[in-house]
């Protein structure tokens, strides 16, 4: 019961670790197009 509990914990952990990061590396993604766009003009 208590391993179950765990590996959910752990699972839940690393989606939200996962989805961080996604967010993270878009949003840096997006504020280096905007300053790349922003250098150009």
């Amino acid at each position: 019961m208590y391993e179950e509990c765990y590996s959910f914990l752990t699972e839940q952990a690393v989606a939200f670790v996962i989805a961080f990061l996604v967010v993270y590396i878009l949003d840096k993604i997006d504020t280096g197009k905007n300053f790349f766009h922003s250098k150009h003009k």
